[in-house]
């Protein structure tokens, strides 16, 4: 019989490999790590945000009721036995069907099992879960010759994206331009994604766009084989002979909910 819901812990789905039927769940959300301070006399002051600008949160707690009918496997002592050596003090990525699309990371603890009639059993297993469950990891490419606008999707939480690129890259989010140096992974920590579209323009070089007196004399057989963005971009600090590759960057980010 095919168990209705599933709880897969790494690459073990729990229901069907030991013959297991989820009973029941239960979880309490993570909470807020709320900071107040006290005037005596005077309006309290909430700090909660002030260090990062957003809220954190403690972990999430969940518990799962697994009931084992009996049918199936070795016995219920052993399937408990099974539970306990895969899960109980293990810290694991897992999936619940019942949420889908989601990746949560906690670690779990065997917290009872009760034999039942019928040779069946009820496994209670409590896990202590971090109060962020990721729904993708992104990575997009692109190349920044001339400049390029990447559109990253952002979660309910606030994230920093990584960027990977050969050359240096002048980077603008909201308004704000700084460069990054070439031939690393970088965090980016002025860069916050938030929840919804967030833009960040990439550009490998600076450049003002060529007019048509910049390309006078030109064919379009001379020319032939040259990307565009390298015909319409002028006096760059790196100029657009000199340049070699395909002015590839990479960025990554997670985008997670509560």
């Amino acid at each position: 019989m095919t168990p209705a819901f599933e709880v897969t812990w790494g690459d073990v789905a729990l229901c069907e490999t030991y013959g297991l039927f989820v009973e029941a769940f239960e979880e309490t959300p993570p909470a807020p790590k709320t900071y107040v301070v006290d005037v005596p006399g005077g309006q309290d002051i909430d700090l909660t945000e002030a260090l990062t600008g957003h809220t954190a949160y403690f972990n999430r707690r969940l518990t799962l009721s697994l009931y084992y009918d009996g049918r199936t496997g070795d016995g219920w002592a052993q399937v408990a036995t099974d539970l306990k050596t895969l899960l109980h003090g293990m810290r694991s990525e897992f999936t619940l069907s019942w949420d889908p699309g989601y990746t949560y990371t906690g670690r779990a603890s065997v917290t009872a099992i009760q034999y039942l009639p019928r040779r069946s059993c009820r496994v209670t297993v409590e896990i202590d879960a971090e109060p962020w469950k990721l729904r993708e990891v992104h990575t997009t490419t692109v190349s920044a010759v001339g400049g390029v606008t990447v559109h990253c999707q952002g979660g309910r939480r606030p994230v920093h994206p990584l960027i990977t690129c050969n050359y240096p890259v002048t980077v603008d989010f909201e308004g704000a331009e700084f460069t990054v140096p070439a031939g690393q992974t970088y965090r980016m920590a002025d860069v916050t994604l938030t929840e919804g579209d967030n833009a960040i323009w990439l550009n490998i070089y600076h450049f003002r766009t060529a007019t048509w007196a910049d390309v006078s004399g030109q064919t379009w057989a001379s020319v032939a084989g040259t990307p565009w963005a390298r015909i319409v971009v002028a006096d760059g600090e790196t100029g657009a002979d000199e340049f070699t590759g395909d002015g590839s960057v990479t960025l990554q980010w997670r985008e997670e909910y509560l």
